[in-house]
């Protein structure tokens, strides 16, 4: 991965792979542990977190123990402060407001949020989302498209 000197944002379709086994398991795990700088979350990863977790158990592609070792585990990694909480600002508001309303990308509002927080913090994007990383092209912010490991 480029940028790994550089702060790095997960959004929620990369950063899930990292409690649950998927495809983008092994990449993410690879990417985490190689970061020589913050790894960035907010409240709106809190949210997304649990919801994820929710549908999951709603739909009930896992357990309810599984869901709470998924759930228990993030909230052990943000105590031990794996990740750099830093909080979304009113300016990140105005952004998203601003690049949604030019109607140039596929973005909605949470992905929205989280490139403008991106940008503000000058950090690298690092997303499963194609229309996520086409938005962040559009606007100017760095950010990694994940693709799943070929053996």
């Amino acid at each position: 991965m480029k940028n790994l000197d550089k702060p790095l944002f997960f959004d929620t379709s990369a950063l899930l792979p990292y409690y649950r086994l998927e495809v983008l398991s092994f990449v993410v795990q690879t990417i985490l542990t190689a970061a020589r700088n913050d790894i960035f979350i907010n409240d709106l990863t809190d949210v997304e977190i649990a919801s994820a977790i929710a549908r999951w158990r709603r739909m009930d592609e896992m357990s309810e123990s599984d869901a709470l070792a998924i759930q228990q585990k993030f909230t052990e990694h943000k105590i031990l402060g794996y990740y750099t909480y830093q909080p979304i600002l009113f300016d990140d508001f105005k952004q998203a407001t601003d690049w949604l309303l030019q109607r140039k990308t596929a973005l909605r509002t949470c992905d929205a949020l989280h490139l403008a927080y991106t940008a503000r913090l000058g950090a690298v994007l690092v997303t499963a989302d194609k229309k996520l990383g086409q938005a962040a092209k559009e606007f100017g912010v760095d950010y990694q498209l994940l693709i799943p490991r070929t053996h």
